[in-house]
């Protein structure tokens, strides 16, 4: 009896470990007399980001690991180390939309896809739960974009692919209370773009996708009432790449993401006027990953999908972080 009772904990001891693996990884390191054991999200794609400001933490949600299966874990890290918060939130699903809501400090996810297929609800997580606080709303959805326009304490949600696959279009906004349909007009339907609030022209910037034809270089601004296109010489085109707004140098950043011939890993930049390379060092090219421009430090990268590689078997899956401060980048 005690033979097998010593063989049941041993079973499921390495059957929770296995477990354990999917959502997370560790490295155990020595730290002077200490052996002390780091844990960080498991390398994955398609992953929500974003900072809350109020609390100064990067907060990760979902994905989809490297055995393609969805994750629905949530992650924090606060400048120096991660933690998962044991917290029960939203099905497990990858390419959800997420923003940071200033005004009312919550982070806001909408949508993604799960086992079950797209879905259209909306969560909200304040650093201590996660609620579902709305049912319907836009069309469910996954690989569109969200920010937050601090001036007007909007979440706005652009494009996306929808339950039959279609490219989506529409603009929608989200008080904290309601959904609201705002234009069909402004940019073509697309996924796999990204968005992020621009403080100087009080705008939400849309830049790149996928239109089911064209990889996109196209840069768009929502003002609250119309989208406008902007003009702006030596754009890359892009999909599946990092946007953040660096309020400090008045400039916005793309990393990675897929260009015409394959993943790419260089930096570029848009001053208002014109895009220019700042580099072409620094994180392994990749796509599906994502990145938030935290102030005080710069664009922070996360994870997504690296080399060439364009089979199911090759996609390999990493779980870095990687931080921009204008000049150069730097594996955090």
């Amino acid at each position: 009896m005690h033979r097998t009772l010593l063989a049941l904990v041993a079973f499921a001891t390495v059957l929770g470990c296995r477990q354990d693996e999917r959502s997370a990884s560790t490295t155990q390191h020595e730290d002077g007399d200490r052996a002390t054991v780091e844990t960080t999200p498991s390398p994955r794609s398609g992953f929500a980001l974003a900072y809350n400001a109020q609390r100064g933490r990067l907060v990760l949600f979902g994905g989809s690991d490297s055995a393609n299966q969805r994750l629905g874990d949530t992650w924090e890290w606060d400048g120096r180390r991660w933690s998962q918060r044991e917290v029960p939130g939203p099905d497990p699903r990858s390419d959800a939309q997420m923003t940071y809501d200033s005004r009312r400090h919550r982070v806001v996810l909408f949508g993604g896809l799960t086992p079950d297929g797209r879905m259209g609800d909306t969560w909200e997580y304040d650093g201590s739960a996660w609620a579902q606080v709305a049912h319907s709303g836009p069309k469910p959805r996954n690989l569109g974009a969200m920010a937050f326009d601090e001036q007007r304490g909007r979440s706005v949600l652009f494009g996306g692919t929808g339950p039959q696959r279609e490219r989506l279009g529409g603009t929608w906004e989200w008080d904290g209370e309601h959904w609201s349909q705002q234009s069909d007009s402004g940019p073509e339907p697309r996924g796999a773009h990204a968005m992020a609030y621009h403080a100087t022209r009080a705008a939400v910037m849309l830049f790149g996708g996928y239109d089911g034809s064209a990889t996109r270089k196209d840069l768009w601004a929502w003002d609250g009432t119309a989208w406008t296109a902007v003009m702006g010489a030596d754009a890359p085109v892009r999909l599946h790449h990092a946007l953040g707004y660096d309020a400090a140098r008045d400039r916005l950043v793309v990393f990675g993401g897929f260009d015409d011939a394959g993943r790419v890993g260089d930096t570029w930049e848009w001053d208002g006027v014109r895009w220019t390379q700042a580099s072409k060092d620094g994180p392994p090219a990749r796509a599906e990953h994502d990145g938030v421009f935290v102030p005080g430090m710069g664009l922070l990268v996360f994870g997504g999908v690296v080399g060439q590689g364009m089979a199911l078997a090759e996609r390999v899956k990493v779980a870095d972080l990687w931080l921009w401060n204008g000049m150069t980048w730097e594996k955090r």
